[in-house]
């Protein structure tokens, strides 16, 4: 009878989730880190979405030096009309000096974003700093900005926003968790007015085929290659987020693995000489090569037709700071799963080439003269 009741649970949990082709309100959040990282903003505007705000969250980078990064983007691109708000700075427990003692413990990550070492010289020719300079400013190398953020904080901004506008907005979430975590924890209504968050982040390996029950399954062959940095640095706030009751929670980060940005995707998308299309020319390059994590994250609410395979499963974090998969995922099917863990929406295939005839057009485009 269990063996049966496994069976239903799972063959349920195959079917596709459903998604809206509308995009509506939308806040994107994330850590902004270097002079291109706001190409997902781009994809939500060309779009056609509604940006009630940008925030920046710690990640990659700061908060606050993030915001300085996408501040001078909207100057350059004249899209000074969308607000911009900093949120959490750090992380809720994690340190510097915790994530390297678990790293001499358990091994060493392939990237430790804003807990890098700081290295004077680097910030000094335009880097972001790092280490412990959580409140450093440097200058970037796109320039400073003269555009401000707001004074509320992104924490109380998310929430003002669910509450002015219940189960109509939607969240990209692309950096750590820990904004969005303090906006859950501050305000117990906050996830249930949310509509959808689509979350770059929540890597779980072979884990995922445990809930499939088909033997030949090879949805991520090779998805070991790259640490799941935005739970890593966060992973109480990562907890937090994922356990939270919103509407629809989307996993759009391990299905991003394949796609990398090739020199044919920058040479199309610079080919149109735009205010935009010249900074990319310039900081873009130095992406070539990797995922576009952040862009399809913000593509599955952008352009939620590209989603051609997903799952509906349990899923939760390893927040055991002795152990050596602190900060990762893990995924079950009822009845298997965690105490407290809730059902997301796992992305697992999507339709890159309608990915890319959205997405490059977005990158190219004037946004200059709208407004909200």
């Amino acid at each position: 009878m269990l063996a049966l009741t496994f069976l239903h649970a799972v063959a349920a949990a195959l079917l596709p989730a459903a998604v809206n082709a509308a995009c509506g309100k939308v806040i994107i959040d994330n850590d902004w880190s270097g002079s291109s990282s706001y190409t997902p903003l781009l994809e939500l505007l060309g779009a056609n979405c509604t940006i009630l705000g940008i925030t920046s969250t710690v990640a990659n980078v700061y908060a606050y030096q993030g915001a300085r990064h996408i501040l001078r983007f909207l100057e350059i691109a004249g899209i000074d009309y969308i607000p911009v708000y900093v949120g959490a700075n750090e992380p809720l427990i994690n340190t510097v000096e915790r994530s390297a003692a678990w790293q001499a413990v358990f091994g060493a990550f392939t990237w430790d974003g804003a807990f890098s070492p700081d290295n004077a010289t680097l910030d000094a020719q335009g880097g972001d700093p790092t280490g412990n300079n959580p409140l450093e400013l440097t200058n970037i190398p796109e320039g400073v900005p003269t555009m401000k953020w707001q004074n509320q904080s992104a924490v109380d901004f998310m929430i003002e926003m669910a509450h002015q506008y219940p189960g109509q907005v939607e969240i990209v979430a692309a950096g750590a968790m820990t904004t969005v975590a303090l906006a859950i924890k501050q305000d117990p209504y906050f996830a249930s007015n949310i509509k959808r968050i689509s979350i770059q982040g929540g890597y779980v390996d072979v884990n995922l085929k445990q809930t499939d029950p088909t033997p030949a399954n090879q949805t991520f062959p090779n998805d070991d290659v790259y640490a799941d940095f935005n739970f890593f640095i966060d992973p109480e706030a990562a907890k937090i987020v994922v356990n939270a009751p919103f509407q629809e929670t989307v996993i759009a980060g391990q299905v991003s693995i394949p796609y990398l940005v090739t020199p044919a995707i920058f040479n199309e998308t610079i080919s149109m000489v735009t205010p935009i299309t010249q900074n990319l020319s310039t900081y873009w390059a130095s992406s070539i090569g990797t995922p576009l994590w952040d862009e399809i994250a913000a593509g599955v609410i952008a352009y939620p037709e590209i989603v051609t395979k997903s799952r509906v499963v349990y899923m939760d974090v390893d927040v055991a700071y002795d152990s050596i998969f602190y900060g990762r995922t893990f995924v079950a099917v009822a009845p298997f799963q965690p105490v407290n863990s809730r059902n997301v929406t796992f992305v697992e295939q999507i339709n890159f080439s309608s990915f890319l005839s959205s997405f490059i057009p977005a990158l190219q485009g004037n946004y200059a003269t709208r407004r909200v």
